[in-house]
C-alpha cells in the first residue's frame, strides 16, 4: 500500500547476507539469480526471510514516528509491526539481483504481508566476497601448464572456467581462453575455446576421425561481467554451456585426438614456438574433468568450490593465489608457469564447498 525505502541495510540482515546471501537466491539459481516470486519452501531461504520480514518491521516500527504520513497510519504501522514482527504467517518475497561483478551490486527486497495490506522495499548491499582473479592484458600475458598423461584425455571430459571478457578481438581475429594443443606442425589441438571478434565463445573438439568441430554460444559477451563456460564431450555427443544453459550440441561418436602439447591459458601456440590470440580477459576457476558433467551438476558446481579430490577432476586451478607467479593445480599437481598476468580482486559470491 505504502512504499517505505531505505537504502540502509539491517544491521542483522548485514550479518545473514554476510554469511548466506545466496541462501536468499537459492531458489532463483537455476534462473541464473533472476527474478523470483512467491512462497519460499526452502528451510534455509524460509528462515532467512523470516529473519528479514522481523527486521524489516522493527526499523519500521522504530521509524514510525518519523514518517511523514497521518497519526492514523502510524498507529497501523506500529500495530503491524509489533503484531508480526514476533509472528509472522502470511508473507511473500520477491527479489530482483543484477550479476556483476565489478562493483558491490544491491539487492531489491520487496517484502508484502497480503492480510496486512503492507509492503516494504529496501536496497541491501550485496556481501559477496572480495577474491582474486587473474587478468590478462592481451599483449604477452598467459599461463601454460605443461603436458602430463592425466590431461591427455580422448574420451568424455568436461571443461570448465569463469571468463569475463574486457576488450574485444580485433574485427576478422580471436583470442584463446583455453586451449589444450598446438598449431606448430599443423593443426593438432584437442580442444580449445576461442573468443570471437563478433563478442561471441566458441568451443571446439578435434577427433580422430571426425575433424575439428566448433560450437557456438548464442549470445556475445561484451557485458563486461563474468559468465561461466563449460565445453562437454560424453563420448556420443559434444556439448557447449553458457551459465548452465545449453548453447549448442552435435552428435560425435568418436575418441578426442591425443597431443603431448601444454595446457594454455589465454594465447595459443604458433608456428616456431611463437604465441599469439593473446586474450583480454580475467579469468578463474578452471577446471578439468575427465568424466561428461550433466546440466545439473553444472548448474551446482559452478557456484561450489572444489575440494581437489572430487571423483573425475584431473586439474583444478583457482587463479586466485594472489601473488607469484605458480598457477597451482589443486586436483592433479600439474602446476602451471604465470607469465605477464597480474591477479586483481574481484567481487565473488559466498563460496560453498562441494
Amino acid at each position: 500500500m505504502f512504499g517505505l525505502k531505505s537504502e540502509a541495510g539491517f544491521t542483522l540482515l548485514e550479518i545473514i547476507l554476510g554469511t548466506a546471501v545466496l541462501g536468499i537466491l537459492a531458489v532463483a539459481v537455476m534462473g541464473y539469480w533472476q527474478t523470483s516470486t512467491g512462497a519460499l519452501e526452502d528451510i534455509q531461504t524460509h528462515h532467512i526471510a523470516t529473519e528479514l520480514a522481523k527486521n524489516s518491521l522493527e526499523k519500521m516500527k522504530a521509524e514510525a514516528g518519523n514518517l511523514d504520513l497521518s497519526d492514523d497510519f502510524k498507529a497501523e504501522l506500529t500495530a503491524i509491526a509489533n503484531a508480526e514482527s514476533t509472528t509472522i504467517t502470511d508473507y511473500k518475497i520477491d527479489f530482483e539481483r543484477e550479476v556483476s561483478f565489478s562493483n558491490p551490486p544491491k539487492v531489491k527486497v520487496t517484502v508484502s504481508w497480503p492480510d496486512s495490506q503492507v509492503t516494504l522495499n529496501t536496497m541491501i548491499t550485496d556481501k559477496r566476497n572480495q577474491e582474486y582473479a587473474l587478468d590478462f592484458d592481451g599483449s604477452d600475458d598467459y599461463v601454460e601448464i605443461k603436458d602430463s598423461a592425466s590431461l591427455d584425455i580422448t574420451g568424455p571430459m568436461t571443461i570448465e572456467f569463469w571468463f569475463k571478457a574486457t576488450a574485444q578481438p580485433a574485427s576478422g581475429s580471436s583470442a584463446v581462453p583455453v586451449a589444450k594443443g598446438t598449431y606448430q606442425s599443423g593443426f593438432d589441438f584437442s580442444w580449445f575455446f576461442e573468443y570471437l571478434s563478433d563478442g561471441k565463445l566458441a568451443f571446439s573438439v578435434t577427433y580422430d576421425d571426425a575433424g575439428n568441430q566448433p560450437l557456438e554460444s548464442n549470445k556475445e559477451l561484451t557485458d563486461n561481467k563474468w559468465h561461466h563456460v563449460a565445453g562437454v564431450f560424453t563420448g556420443t555427443k559434444q556439448l557447449f554451456y553458457l551459465d548452465g544453459q545449453l548453447q549448442d550440441s552435435i552428435n560425435i561418436n568418436d575418441t578426442i585426438l591425443s597431443n603431448n602439447h601444454s595446457l594454455l591459458v589465454a594465447a595459443s601456440h604458433k608456428s616456431d614456438d611463437r604465441l599469439s590470440e593473446y586474450t583480454t580477459a580475467q579469468l578463474k576457476e578452471i577446471r578439468l574433468w575427465q568424466t561428461a558433467l550433466s546440466k545439473a551438476e553444472i548448474e551446482t558446481k559452478m557456484y561450489q568450490e572444489s575440494k581437489g579430490g572430487e571423483a573425475g577432476l584431473v586439474g583444478y586451478w583457482k587463479l586466485d593465489e594472489g601473488t607469484g607467479d605458480i598457477a597451482y593445480d589443486y586436483a592433479g599437481g600439474n602446476n602451471g608457469t604465470i607469465s605477464g598476468a597480474q591477479y586483481q580482486k574481484v567481487f565473488w559470491w559466498q563460496r560453498k564447498t562441494n
